[in-house]
């Protein structure tokens, strides 16, 4: 019978390493404290434009008013969204309590303030921040990868790249996951829900199973990339074969893991807009998911490790520090 990852022992280890190599909480923990204190990239001259110039659709009495609803609470979200949270580079990315909350009142007054006109401007910051948000992303997994090795490998620039550049697919990926299996089935949803709500709430559940179906065996990608220098491809099929043999012990991980983050999210976003308890709520959201997120590498390591008893896998890494 093939040896399973231990999860218990994958948390414990990222405790342990966390605690001995505090300075990689500070990752997630300047990024939220930034979007706390840092510069603001407002949207809302640009949007309130491009909103006012797109002509209203064809639309029955009843939809209009609803749909007029909806544009006045995407110009109210517009004029408080700060451009600077794409720095959060999602999927992947720094842990971040703040990316997606929109603050009304903030800690102290922020002069500095940066308004975009245009959708060059725009796209230009956005542009520029998500490289930046990937490259620090890049350092801090590889932060990670080296606190985890008994011997650490020498930087290398080349190697840097490559992992830098494998990880610029990871987001491009998922969008088009996105669009190709998400928005079809909303629509579907929407579709169904308007003659059949019932069926339009059991087909949601269907397409979230479905979207977790996919995600889950492709999870390990980065882990993949920053350890073993794979490409995204050869990433994302070691993935899947490590997560197909180890199914339960990962899924349980994985389970564990999303959920200490979801309710620690909760739980640290509790301070109102304003308070100076939102600091606090930062420092702990920065320590628990710096944890979770060391303690998949390590899990990833073990699980490597027991599939590469069926599966053939090339670079194995080296034994990780206890």
């Amino acid at each position: 019978m093939m040896q399973q990852p231990k999860i218990i022992e994958a948390f414990k280890q990222g405790f342990q390493t966390v605690s001995q190599r505090i300075y990689l909480v500070l990752f997630p923990l300047f990024l939220d404290l930034l979007f706390l204190f840092g510069p603001k990239i407002k949207i809302a001259k640009w949007f309130e434009t491009f909103i006012n110039n797109m002509p209203l659709p064809p639309l029955a009495e009843n939809l209009k008013a609803q749909w007029l609803l909806i544009i006045e609470q995407m110009k109210t979200a517009a004029q408080n969204y700060n451009l600077l949270t794409v720095l959060r580079t999602k999927p992947i990315g720094l842990p971040s309590l703040y990316s997606d909350r929109i603050f009304e009142d903030f800690l102290i007054r922020n002069n500095l303030v940066v308004e975009t006109h245009s959708f060059g401007q725009v796209f230009l910051f956005f542009a520029l921040l998500s490289l930046i948000g990937i490259g620090i992303t890049v350092f801090f997994y590889k932060s990670i990868a080296m606190a985890t090795l008994v011997k650490p490998e020498p930087a290398d620039r080349f190697k840097a790249a490559k992992v830098f550049l494998n990880f610029l697919v990871i987001p491009f990926a998922f969008f088009a996951l996105l669009l190709v299996l998400f928005l079809p089935g909303m629509f579907i949803v929407s579709l169904a829900t308007v003659f059949i709500p019932m069926l339009g709430s059991l087909l949601l559940i269907g397409l979230l199973m479905l979207l977790i179906s996919v995600l889950i065996p492709v999870v390990f990608t980065p882990h993949g990339i920053v350890f073993n220098n794979m490409t995204f491809k050869s990433a994302l099929q070691q993935s899947r074969h490590i997560v197909r043999q180890t199914r339960g012990k990962s899924s349980i991980f994985l389970l564990l893991a999303i959920g200490v983050s979801f309710f620690g999210n909760m739980l640290w976003n509790l301070p109102k807009d304003g308070s100076w308890m939102l600091i606090v709520g930062a420092v702990g959201h920065a320590l628990i998911t710096t944890i979770i997120l060391v303690a998949s590498f390590y899990f990833f390591l073990d699980a490597q490790k027991c599939a590469s008893q069926v599966f053939e896998i090339d670079i194995e890494p080296d034994r990780v520090a206890q």
